[in-house]
């Protein structure tokens, strides 16, 4: 028996496999909702777990916190065209509004065969993520490095690279699909003229800091996927490690258009 308990500002379930978790956004309203309910994991034909979904209402926990933020009306019309609820992350236990958009089925197939994998395959190199930012109705895609990275013009190591959208998410899936494919064929990809070829409204760069290590840290043969400290600020150390590994950068908050 799955229920669900506050913690973070965030409504959890704790799944029945190991280490493993289903969550959404704390909502006054959603938590009334299904606080109560009992849950179970729906399974895909492959037997693997896909979906926490409720019995007593018939319903997954995406359908419930979709329709929690635009209604159950504009759901019911979204199927109506084909649509489906698409988690942008592909991980269906992930429910956060940020991770829930409307998706074309067919198109929805698509990314699961190209984009999800490719993103997933490049995570050595860099990890890519899409957002969606319902407080202002925009998305942002975000860009973790975790092999070198540099600035063309500047030659400043970069750490991470946050887009800011303002249009359809399918033309955001086609902007990462070329983005991923750009990166991944030249790690000093010029960004300069970009804004003529993709979407984006802007962009914003974080660059690494300066990492030299002490005599102490080079004897201790720290390398690339380590973490090492500067100033009580932990500083992670790119390029080509399995140690550890940025799997997500946050999106920016309050970000306007």
């Amino acid at each position: 028996m799955i229920k669900a308990y506050i913690s973070d500002n965030q409504i959890v379930f704790n799944l029945s496999e190991p280490d493993r978790l289903a969550y959404t956004e704390y909502d006054e309203k959603l938590w009334e909702k299904i606080k109560d309910i009992n849950w179970t994991i729906q399974k895909n034909k492959k037997g693997e777990p896909k979906y926490l979904v409720s019995g007593k209402l018939k319903k997954s926990l995406h359908q419930l916190v979709i329709e929690n933020y635009f209604g159950a009306e504009t759901l019911k019309e979204a199927y109506k065209t084909g649509m489906i609820i698409e988690h942008l992350n592909n991980d269906g236990f992930d429910c956060k509004i940020s991770n829930l958009y409307f998706l074309k089925k067919i198109r929805n197939t698509y990314k699961g065969m190209h984009f999800d994998k490719e993103s997933e395959k490049a995570i050595p190199i860099l990890a890519m993520r899409i957002f969606h930012i319902i407080e202002n109705g925009t998305f942002q895609m975000t860009i973790g490095f975790n092999a070198k990275a540099k600035e063309i013009n500047s030659g400043r190591p970069i750490q991470s690279i946050r887009f800011l959208y303002k249009c359809d998410y399918w033309m955001v899936i086609q902007d990462a699909e070329m983005i991923l494919e750009k990166f991944l064929s030249n790690i000093k990809f010029d960004l300069s003229n970009s804004d003529r070829i993709y979407r984006y409204v802007k962009y914003e760069l974080e660059y690494a800091p300066e990492a030299i290590l002490t005599e102490e840290e080079a004897m201790a043969g720290l390398k690339p996927g380590n973490i090492i400290w500067r100033n009580g600020e932990p500083l992670f150390l790119t390029g080509d490690t399995n140690r550890f590994r940025i799997i997500s950068v946050s999106p920016k908050k309050d970000w306007d258009l």
